[in-house]
This record gives C-alpha cells, sequence and structure tokens, in this order.
C-alpha cells in the first residue's frame, strides 16, 4: 500500500534539515509504525536552484523500524554540509524520499575476510571470502572478485572491505560548490561491496585534482614543515564496486603482500 506526505518547508540554512529530519520521521511514524527489523530502500532527490538536482538510493538495516532508518538517508544527511558549505550560497527547493519497507533479514555484518593465497598478483583479478553475521547469528560466507592494479607491484597493501556508503570517499577535497556536489553523486549505495586497496606511497591533492605515486623527495618539497602546506596528502587507492545479494553493514581489512611483476 502506497501512502503520500507533502508539507511545506522553510528555507533556511539553519533550520531547514533539522525540519525535513522530523518531518521524514513523522510521516514514517504515521503511515510505518512497526518497530520491527526492517531493510529499507530510501530513494531520494535534492533539487537545487541553477543546480542539477542530487540522487541517492540508500538500502539501510534497521533494528527497530522504518522510521529509525530514514534519518541516514543521504538525501537528508547532505543537506546540512549543502547549506553551510563554505564556497557560495545554495538555495534548495525540493526534497523528495519514496520509502520502501521489507520487513525481512536481508542484511549481513561483516566479520572477518580471507583471502585464497599469501600474495596478490598485480594486474590480475582475484577474490575475497567475507564471512558476514545474519540477523539470527548464524555466519555465512560470500565470495567477491576485485582487480589489483599493476601499479602496486612488489608493495605490501592495505585490502579492505566494507559496504558503499561506508566506503571512504576516493575524490580530492572540494575546491568549489561544483565539486562538492560532483562527491555527493559518486557515493555509493549500501547493497553494495566497495573492495578498496590503499597503497603505502603518498599522494596529494592539488587544485581538486588528486596526484599519485609520488616520491617522497617531491611530496616533502610540497608540503614543507617551514610554511604553510598548500596541497593536502592521501593514500592512493583502487576500488572494485560489486553488488550484493543483501545490505552490508561493517568494515574489514587485512594487510597483503603484492607480488612483484614478472
Amino acid at each position: 500500500r502506497k501512502h503520500r506526505f507533502e508539507v511545506e518547508m522553510l528555507n533556511n540554512r539553519f533550520f531547514s534539515a533539522t525540519l525535513a529530519n522530523i518531518t521524514a520521521m513523522s510521516a514514517l511514524s504515521s503511515y510505518l509504525p512497526d518497530r520491527d527489523k526492517a531493510t529499507v530502500m530510501v530513494k531520494s532527490k535534492v533539487s537545487l536552484r541553477g543546480k542539477k538536482p542530487i540522487k541517492f538510493v540508500d538500502h539501510i538495516y534497521s533494528g527497530s523500524g522504518a522510521m529509525a532508518a530514514v534519518g541516514q538517508a543521504r538525501g537528508l544527511r547532505v543537506l546540512i554540509p549543502l547549506l553551510i558549505n563554505p564556497f557560495s550560497p545554495v538555495e534548495i527547493t525540493g526534497i523528495e524520499l519514496d520509502v520502501k519497507v521489507d520487513y525481512g533479514t536481508r542484511f549481513g555484518t561483516l566479520r572477518s575476510l580471507r583471502v585464497p593465497s599469501g600474495e596478490l598478483q598485480p594486474g590480475k583479478k582475484s577474490y575475497v571470502v567475507v564471512e558476514l553475521e545474519r540477523f539470527d547469528g548464524k555466519a555465512i560466507t560470500e565470495r567477491i572478485p576485485f582487480t589489483v592494479p599493476k601499479n602496486v607491484a612488489g608493495s605490501i597493501v592495505k585490502l579492505e572491505v566494507t559496504s558503499g556508503d561506508a566506503a571512504r570517499i576516493a575524490a580530492a577535497p572540494p575546491e568549489n560548490l561544483d565539486d562538492l556536489l560532483d562527491i555527493f553523486r559518486s557515493l555509493l549505495p549500501g547493497n553494495t561491496y566497495a573492495v578498496t586497496i590503499y597503497t603505502a606511497n603518498e599522494g596529494v591533492a592539488i587544485g581538486g585534482q588528486l596526484v599519485t605515486d609520488l616520491p617522497p623527495s617531491v611530496a616533502d618539497r610540497l608540503h614543507p614543515r617551514s610554511s604553510t602546506p598548500r596541497t593536502k596528502v592521501y593514500r592512493p587507492m583502487a576500488r572494485s564496486v560489486v553488488p550484493a545479494k543483501r545490505v552490508i553493514n561493517g568494515k574489514v581489512s587485512t594487510l597483503i603482500k603484492v607480488a612483484n611483476q614478472p
């Protein structure tokens, strides 16, 4: 059964986000008051004056019903960063939330991972086996493929598996409002696995662009200790995104050696 809840919002940079959250929770409390375990899909759209809308699809697990989950929807979570961004004023002209609730148990919490061998092969496809805990405490395993980049040959890397919506942002810090909107649009949904390889080498962000695989001498020159840094240091990453059969919670990681190039 479908329900529609409409309300006119106050356009105010300090109060709009809070009011939108209260309104969404009130609507779900009225139409979906059950407090049982649920997986919730939220399709959200944030309309901005003079900009393309930002759209998200969130898959969220809640142990106490849909009302507790909706506050995690990114269509609501981005409102404060948008309204108080340091670049330019933003006028939000509309917020739409389409909420679908499944009182099932298709979710899992990541507990551990293992790889098929002690070394990864550069430039090759591999896989990682993750163990997840179901709602009833039983363990299940899933095999997740990923690609090992060639440029990490001969190094020790950090291999991390997490849900898409918990993955670290793979972008340089924003330099303007358009950069910020692009970052929001690149966020991943929670029903995907994000398999990320972090390298030991440093990279830098300059002018909103990422520069990878810098020698230590260059990195030191770009951010000397005696002056205010104009660059930001980060660890380069390679990421594979894989659809999941369920909503994923948690994060697991390990350190592993990558073989030398043949």
